[in-house]
């Protein structure tokens, strides 16, 4: 019996195997899209994106109420994580509009966003850039002001 059952499981492993790496090897394109953030150029008042940190983590707010049930687009990133770039390496790079970010994030507040897109967001420093990986925290968030 004990035979029966171990010449049964094998060829169940492994087709459970096969599966399993067919599935981890189906690649998923994702588009990048990269914004500049250069908010030491924009006034304090006609700011359209708010940036606030907490321990690791940094927070950027688009101001303005455009997903579902009036909520502002939030995306955060790892503060560690941030890439220092030279300024010749920015310019290679193609830069999204904010009216083109917000309509994107608008269309595709869907819960599946980040895993359609890897979004870059690029501040100034210095004479150089840092380059962070953010992630759209989408209309799931509930603000409070």
């Amino acid at each position: 019996m004990t035979k029966i059952i171990f010449y049964t499981l094998i060829p169940l492993t492994f087709i459970a195997s096969s599966y399993k790496k067919s599935m981890a090897q189906k690649i998923i394109k994702k588009d990048t899209i990269y914004y500049l953030i250069d908010t030491a150029n924009v006034p304090i008042n006609d700011r359209m994106i708010t940036i606030e940190s907490a321990k690791e983590y940094k927070f950027y707010s688009i101001n303005c109420p455009c997903l579902n049930n009036s909520i502002k687009p939030i995306f955060r990133c790892n503060i560690t994580n941030q890439v220092i770039m030279k300024r010749s390496m920015i310019s290679s790079l193609k830069f999204i509009h904010l009216p083109d970010l917000i309509e994107l994030v608008k269309k595709k507040d869907n819960g599946y966003f980040n895993d359609n897109f890897v979004i870059f967001f690029i501040e100034p420093y210095k004479r150089k850039y840092i380059k962070h990986r953010v992630f759209f925290s989408g209309s799931s968030i509930r603000q409070v002001d």
